[in-house]
């Protein structure tokens, strides 16, 4: 839902709130709206204020039952009867799991009978931040609509939420916002977000279902580190991701790049010990060394791509591609020289890439 302050008058905000509707989280109309006045004194302080859903119960309406017979009309008329009034329909009771008073299907928190699990502060951009969020906050997490920011390690340790939804209006996430919350299975991001930080979902071990921002123009340093996804898809308004945006993404199983994919930050896919094949639908990334901080992951000075496997002391002296592995690129896009793949695979042969314009 969305809200716009009107004007302050004889002591009142007049308070619009707009309700809209959804199937897919991505199509919107307005259902209803709703106007509030709000007391308002002479210098009063800054207030915040938020609407929290209330259980609905929607229900059969039931059959409106037979009208009855008007009665003759005669000397003085007979009344009739006024029918049976029909059955009022079955109400229907929402689920609340919590018993905290909101409809599972509105609450934050769905599994928690602590229903205040975020902090908030004003944002001189517009709209709230997220501060932070208890770590025993459960289950789906819905980030209220006027939301635009969310802070560095808002959520950093909450390892019981399970789903979080990106609200349209949201911009901007921080460093490390969702480390290291092992639950979360399902992350929904939605167009608006265009700006991430870095290491945005390190460590969110369970994580395998991202739908990213159709907007967004980066894949972050370590945004997916030790995440469980099997295969991502990344939207064409990318143009860079960053180094070890994948590291120890050990589910991780094939991937396309999209043709908007100029750069590659160094050991991008970085021990992902299952990925078995990289598509790539235009040119030949350029692949960006990380200076001091590469030499943790590489043997050698020159840039590389894939770093899989390691030896048990995780030294990486002997980082090798698995024998089914390969690459698949159209020759007749740019870039794809054996300089190229000697450059940014380790002990790559022919053997490693397909040309998948010469299959067609």
């Amino acid at each position: 839902l969305g809200s716009s302050l009107i004007s302050v008058d004889n002591g009142f905000a007049n308070l619009t709130i707009n309700f809209e509707e959804s199937i897919d989280l991505e199509n919107w109309h307005v259902g209803s709206t709703t106007n509030f006045e709000i007391p308002v004194q002479d210098n009063e302080p800054t207030k915040f204020f938020r609407v929290v859903a209330a259980s609905v119960s929607t229900g059969d309406t039931g059959d409106s039952g037979d009208t009855g017979d008007t009665g003759d009309t005669g000397d003085s008329g007979d009344t009739g009867n006024n029918g049976d009034s029909g059955d009022t329909g079955d109400t229907g009771e929402a689920v609340d799991t919590d018993d905290d008073g909101l409809d599972d299907n509105t609450d934050a928190f769905p599994d928690d009978v602590v229903t205040d699990n975020l902090s908030f502060r004003g944002n001189p951009s517009g709209g709230l931040i997220i501060t932070d969020c208890k770590t025993t906050a459960i289950g789906r997490v819905n980030i209220p609509s006027n939301v635009t920011e969310i802070a560095a390690y808002a959520f950093d340790g909450c390892n019981l939420i399970t789903q979080v939804v990106f609200p349209d209006g949201l911009t901007t996430v921080r460093d490390l916002a969702f480390r290291d919350c092992t639950a979360l299975q399902s992350v929904y991001i939605a167009d608006s977000v265009v700006y991430f930080e870095n290491g945005i979902f390190r460590g969110c071990t369970s994580l395998s279902d991202v739908r990213l921002s159709n907007n967004m123009t980066t894949i972050t340093d370590t945004m997916f580190q030790m995440t469980g996804i099997t295969t991502i898809e990344i939207p064409s308004s990318v143009t860079k991701i960053d180094r070890v945006a994948f590291d120890l993404c050990e589910s991780l199983t094939s991937i396309v790049i999209p043709s908007s994919v100029t750069t590659f930050g160094e050991t991008v896919f970085n021990r992902c010990a299952n990925l078995k094949e990289i598509t790539f639908e235009g040119n030949a990334p350029e692949i960006i060394p990380a200076g001091i901080a590469s030499h943790w992951a590489n043997t050698s000075n020159q840039p590389k791509l894939l770093n899989i496997g390691y030896d048990q002391h995780q030294m990486f002296p002997n980082l090798y591609l698995p024998d089914d592995f390969i690459i698949k690129y159209y020759s007749s896009n740019s870039g794809f020289t054996e300089e190229w793949f000697n450059s940014v695979l380790r002990n790559y042969n022919s053997s490693k890439s397909l040309d998948i314009g010469s299959l067609q």
